[in-house]
């Protein structure tokens, strides 16, 4: 699930005084997290016990790849 706008510039103006980043790169980015965050849900889901981490590490750089997200 993708954070709000309004949650992510109350963040950098909380932290930064103001929030420096155009809206549609903060949605842009929070789109690629959520995006991350679900695939990484749905590996580790479908995650055996006798999975290797190894084979989770592999997906992660391959997801990290293939990968075509703009930011």
């Amino acid at each position: 699930m993708a954070m709000s706008l309004e949650y992510m510039k109350a963040q950098l103006t909380q932290d930064m005084g103001r929030c420096p980043i155009p809206d549609g790169s903060l949605l842009t980015y929070a789109a690629t997290l959520a995006d991350l965050s679900d695939q990484i849900n749905m590996a580790a889901k479908a995650l055996q016990p006798e999975d290797e981490a190894a084979g989770f590490s592999g997906f992660l750089d391959s997801f990290a790849q293939t990968s075509n997200h703009a930011f």
